[in-house]
């Protein structure tokens, strides 16, 4: 090793922080809870409730999970909209020992059982709305978990008697697999409470301070959001369920007396800028954005809209957020760095051989941190090993070293940048999506004889899936809807292919793997061939159906098409909603068309509010409505 490099090492190994006093991620709470009971914990819906209400509400159902015989490194499912009740879930789990899984009441319920039978949950804590759904699990997975209601009042005085150590699981996350298959993330105490201590001195919270918590608990930023809040004494300001795309709901939010902090990943950052009206947020400190690299353009927009902070961090669901940058303008390129290692992490960009590289060369960004990686992949010892590595420059006996696949590059004052992956690897959204686990989910289709998925810039400039098949099905509406939704039974919204592409054969290349780049882009018919052929019967439908198409950028849709299911997603549904809301003069909610995102329903839905809204109305207000409508 040459005087530079170790000079470049020490360096890297000398900048980082020590947390003496970590405690199991809970137990902050339950010391607030303790001398303070009368404090503000959970702000939802109109509704509060106190730290000593939340502690005893959880202590009962810890009670229970523990008299189940649920404990020590048991994992328990959680399948809850965002609520008081989902946070009361997560409590009790890691009251009584046991780590927690993030589900979804939007996830197919396939994926559910294969999670439940991948973890081999001890059981599944959910809300009374979501039994019937969860019902089916018995046919569907091969040992179905017990069911258990989160209770909505009663409590106990004191939990359980567990002896929760920071060696032990706090919770686990599912993420896209390369295999076919999503794979566990294992995530101790100790690393979680690393986490949760950085934040903390780096943002100060205290009581009276409210925290925007809006990202579904799927996504691993909600566990800042929720137990960040809760280790500070300050207020979790709930969004409403399935409400995290609803801008107007959001900026209220935001706008809200003694809200300090809010999440947004840069693409829903993007989508909040372009339909957001002008706003006071007055007492608004920090907008952090994560999950995808911030382009430059997008960090002036928000100059011109926030005067809060804006930080970008970057991170795994493997560690947690180990780089941070902050700012208020950068020039030197398209997109804004990853920033410097924060907290007790180091960072290293290596070559294939884990050796350092000069600043400037690209390499493998690699996380190092005492206490700060995951345990591994829930039973996959060889991907574990895989990934987690012997650290080359360890400053511990056995440390390991995380290698996240991501290309970057780091100049001489230690300022890392991404430079893409180093796989096929994506971000739709903010979320991590293996093309390879999508391929795999089509594969299973009795049908297809060969597929690939890529990830290809859309229309609109953002990143989407599309899917090749080579199938024995027709190449036209039928064929195309029947894979669609096969693969809406196993994956997640944010994993399906925005558009199918039929082929003869995949085109290969002289050593007969995929040659990708003579796969086809997506034409207009491609994208037009799951939408049905119901034309509009109303004035009201077919103005509908323009502003459909506009954002869809197809020829046509039916009128009992689902959004979704002909190409659209959370964003562009954004932008259909901020184009409905500016030609009719009102505020569709957000959630009103998730819960049903066809045209005729929307024509309906739309004719009721406005027959409301007019018979509000006096003579004068009805005139000028009827003039902005003919506009």
């Amino acid at each position: 090793m040459s005087d530079d490099v170790r000079l470049r090492v020490a360096r890297i190994n000398s900048g980082f922080d020590t947390y003496a006093d970590l405690r199991p991620v809970h137990q902050a709470f339950e010391a607030i809870a303790g001398r303070a009971p009368d404090l503000i914990a959970i702000e939802a819906a109109g509704t509060t409730i106190s730290y000593g209400e939340l502690d005893v509400r959880a202590n009962l159902l810890a009670g229970r999970l523990a008299d189940a015989g649920i404990g020590l490194e048991d994992a328990v499912g959680i399948l809850a909209d965002r609520s008081p009740d989902m946070v009361v879930g997560l409590l009790a789990t890691l009251k009584a020992g046991a780590s927690f899984i993030p589900l979804d009441p939007r996830m197919p319920a396939e994926r559910v059982a294969t999670i439940a039978r991948d973890s081999e949950l001890a059981t599944i804590l959910t809300q009374q709305d979501h039994l019937t759904t969860l019902t089916g699990l018995t046919a569907l997975a091969d040992q179905s978990p017990p069911l258990t209601v989160i209770p909505t009042h009663g409590g106990a005085a004191q939990p359980p008697k567990v002896d929760v150590s920071l060696d032990n699981a706090a919770y686990i996350y599912y993420t896209s697999g390369s295999t076919g298959t999503p794979k566990g993330v294992v995530i101790e105490h100790r690393c979680a409470a690393g986490r949760l201590e950085w934040l903390a001195r780096r943002y100060q919270l205290g009581p009276g301070d409210r925290v925007l918590h809006k990202t579904p608990l799927i996504f691993d930023v909600a566990i800042w959001e929720i137990f960040g809040t809760l280790s500070a004494g300050a207020t979790i300001l709930m969004a409403d369920p399935a409400a995290e795309s609803d801008v107007a709901h959001i900026g209220r939010l935001l706008s809200a007396q003694r809200t300090v902090f809010g999440h947004f990943v840069p693409s829903m950052l993007n989508a909040y800028l372009q339909t957001a009206s002008d706003r006071d947020y007055p007492d608004l400190r920090w907008i952090q954005l994560s999950g995808e690299a911030v382009p430059t353009g997008l960090l002036d927009r928000f100059r011109e809209h926030f005067a809060a902070e804006f930080h970008s961090l970057y991170g795994q669901t493997e560690t947690s957020e180990v780089a941070a940058w902050e700012g208020r303008t950068y020039d030197e390129g398209t997109t804004v760095p990853i920033g410097r290692q924060i907290g007790i992490y180091r960072l290293f960009v290596l070559d294939e051989a884990l050796n350092l590289v000069p600043p400037g060369v690209p390499g493998e960004l690699c996380v190092a941190g005492v206490g700060g990686l995951a345990r591994g992949y829930l039973g996959r010892p060889g991907l574990t090993a895989q990934r987690f590595v012997p650290n080359p420059f360890a400053i511990s006996p056995g440390e390991r070293l995380y290698r996240t696949g991501d290309r970057a590059v780091v100049d001489d004052d230690g300022v890392i940048t991404y430079a893409g992956r180093m796989d096929e690897q994506v971000k739709i959204r903010g979320c991590r999506v293996e093309p390879g686990e999508v391929a795999a989910v089509l594969a299973r289709h009795p049908a297809v004889r060969d597929c690939a998925v890529v990830a290809r810039p859309g229309e609109d400039g953002d990143t989407e899936l599309v899917a090749y098949v080579v199938a024995d099905v027709a190449a036209g509406q039928a064929g195309i809807s029947e894979l669609a939704a096969h693969a809406e039974r196993f994956l997640p919204s944010y994993m399906l292919p925005s558009v199918y592409v039929p082929l003869e054969a995949l085109p290969l290349g002289p050593t007969g793997k995929l040659d990708r780049h003579r796969l086809p882009a997506p034409t207009p018919a491609h994208r037009a061939a799951r939408a049905g052929d119901e034309e509009p019967a109303t004035l009201l439908q077919a103005r509908l159906a323009e502003l459909w198409t506009g954002v869809l950028g197809v020829a046509q849709v039916g009128t009992t098409d689902s959004f979704f299911r002909i190409g659209g997603n959370s964003l562009k549904a954004l932008q259909l909603l901020s184009r409905v809301n500016a030609a009719f003069g009102l505020e569709y909610p957000v959630r009103d068309f998730f819960r049903e995102p066809t045209i005729s329903q929307m024509a309906s839905n739309l004719e009721r509010r406005m027959v409301e809204m007019v018979t509000a109305l006096s003579n004068e207000e009805a005139a000028d409505l009827l003039a902005h409508l003919d506009r």
